[in-house]
This record gives C-alpha cells, sequence and structure tokens, in this order.
C-alpha cells in the first residue's frame, strides 16, 4: 500500500531539508512556526496550510505541487532541477532587469533562436538514433 498525500508531503519536506542541510528548528523559525508543529508536517501526521506551503517551497526554490510529488525518483530529479535552475533563473532575471529596452528586445531574439536551435538538436538526435537502430 502506497504512502498518502499527507505522508508523502512529510517525506518530501524530510528529504528537502536534508538536502539544504537544515534542522526542524532551522526551518521553523524560516516559516514561523514552533518545532514541534513543523515535525508534525514531516511526520504526516498534519498538513500545512496555503501560506504555509508557500513559504516552505519559496525557502527550497521549487513549486508548492512539486511537495506533493507522489513519484520519490520523479521528486529527486525535480528537486534537484528545480533547485540549479531556480539559482540560474534568478540570476538571469536579475540581468535582465538591468538591460536597456534595446537589449531586452535583443535578449528576447537571442532566446528565442537558442531555443529554435535546441529544437532543431533535438530533432537531429532522434533522427540519429533511428539510423543507428536501422543499422
Amino acid at each position: 500500500m502506497g504512502l498518502s498525500t499527507q505522508q508523502r508531503l512529510g517525506q518530501n519536506l524530510k528529504i528537502l531539508r536534508a538536502s539544504k542541510d537544515v534542522n526542524q528548528n532551522e526551518m521553523a523559525e524560516y516559516i514561523g512556526l514552533t518545532r514541534s508543529s513543523y515535525a508534525q508536517y514531516e511526520l504526516g501526521n498534519r498538513t500545512p496550510d496555503a501560506h504555509t506551503l508557500y513559504a516552505i517551497a519559496k525557502f527550497y526554490k521549487i513549486s508548492i505541487d512539486l511537495l506533493f510529488e507522489p513519484d520519490l525518483s520523479k521528486f529527486l530529479s525535480e528537486m534537484t532541477y528545480s533547485q540549479i535552475d531556480g539559482d540560474n533563473s534568478q540570476l538571469l532575471i536579475d540581468n535582465f532587469r538591468r538591460l536597456s529596452p534595446f537589449n531586452k528586445g535583443r535578449l528576447v531574439e537571442y532566446s528565442q533562436k537558442l531555443l529554435e536551435w535546441d529544437k532543431i538538436k533535438e530533432q537531429n538526435q532522434k533522427e540519429l538514433e533511428k539510423r543507428r537502430q536501422i543499422k
């Protein structure tokens, strides 16, 4: 039998906290709770309210829905990607805001070209895989 949503959330919270090397006291303080209240979330005995879920997701730089991800391997993969991507995204946003309007336009155009190149690269890789399978 699988874990309930509340239990899955608790397990995911434990994993996230361990990944940041934060203890329950530090996490509880950040979101404005007592350690025992926060511990109830990790134990799967209570579910945080929307405000608390938002604070937790913000702390870990992930989406709220990822907190409830039932597939452990997908959770770990997305968690790692979100944390790395979150740092890069913030840097990109900060840099974008400092650009002149002209350079903002150039950056948007360049990003569209990069997306096109990625799409072409992906198509070429698929075609190459098909050819390898035929041989």
